[in-house]
């Protein structure tokens, strides 16, 4: 089998980090705009809600892939896309984990979490794997432990 043409994986790599982050903000606003029994689920990271931190993560990962001109720049937003990347992916496999322990799964979070981990894997390599690991160990310990989160419905009289 031969070897796929680098060129070709690097126009994927570079399509995909414009359109996934902009599926992934479609996915925020789907969701606010859900009405099932996911509207039940509800997270905060330090205070802020999980469907603002969503849509800054996507638009700084977006602003990350924007064609930049000098080299050193690019491989720096390379570097920081990865780790921002391998953070996302350690804290949704705690909101993954909530969302089991509850049993409500939200459609539009799930495909949110499926579109950063897409990212991920393409630009899988493009940091070090010890800043990976320790990026994907700090996301998934920053949410264990700053997470706030409730499946509970909220009734307003």
């Amino acid at each position: 089998m031969r070897n796929p043409n680098p060129r070709y994986l690097k126009k994927v790599r570079e399509t995909g980090n414009i359109i996934l982050p902009l599926a992934a903000i479609g996915a925020v606003f789907a969701n606010k705009a859900c009405e099932t029994d996911c509207t039940h689920l509800y997270g905060a990271l330090f205070g802020v809600d999980l469907n603002l931190l969503g849509i800054f993560l996507a638009v700084a990962l977006l602003m990350l892939s924007l064609p930049v001109g000098h080299t050193s720049f690019r491989s720096f937003c390379d570097h920081a896309r990865a780790n921002l990347l391998c953070l996302a992916v350690g804290g949704g496999a705690v909101l993954l984990h909530f969302q089991a322990v509850n049993r409500i799964f939200c459609l539009f979070c799930i495909l949110y979490g499926f579109l950063m981990f897409s990212l991920f894997l393409l630009n899988a390599g493009r940091t070090s794997r010890p800043a990976c690991f320790a990026s994907l160990a700090t996301g998934l310990l920053v949410f264990v432990f700053f997470f706030e989160g409730s499946a509970v419905p909220v009734f307003q009289f």
